[in-house]
């Protein structure tokens, strides 16, 4: 029995260290600082659309709050809403219905919203990139 705890302690242990490890840095100073924003990441296909954002140097919030929604990932200075549509919670009739009354809401107050199909995050993320960029430079030209 003791064997077995000592495993599941070992377990949980490299667990909490891989994550650990996947969610930090360096900053300048080469200190370790903890990603919160990626933490709040709730998918695969988030976490990797918020690290190809991030290592271009976009500010991302994750999770962002409005209303009784939260946008996946958010850059608020350019109030676009990117929505990560995994098949397994986008794809059902329910599940369109409710993304278009959020789409409306957060159009309703000024944001304007990307929503990616977590296939293309997979397969073809310099064009999602693109997509993105495209969105932010609209928001500057305007």
């Amino acid at each position: 029995m003791g064997d077995l705890i000592g495993a599941g302690i070992l377990i949980i242990g490299t667990v909490l260290s891989f994550v650990f490890f996947l969610t930090r840095s360096k900053d300048n100073n080469n200190e370790v600082v903890i990603d919160g924003e990626r933490l709040k990441t709730e998918s695969p296909i988030e976490r990797r659309l918020y690290d190809a954002l991030t290592s271009r140097g976009y500010y991302i919030v994750t999770q962002y709050p409005m209303g009784k929604y939260r946008i996946d990932i958010a850059l608020p200075q350019n109030k676009i809403a990117i929505e990560c549509d995994g098949h397994q919670f986008h794809s059902s009739k329910e599940a369109k219905e409710r993304d278009k009354r959020k789409d409306k809401f957060l159009r309703s107050k000024g944001w304007k919203v990307i929503r990616i199909p977590g296939w293309m995050i997979y397969k073809s993320l310099p064009r999602v990139i693109r997509i993105i960029e495209d969105e932010i430079k609209d928001e500057v030209l305007v």
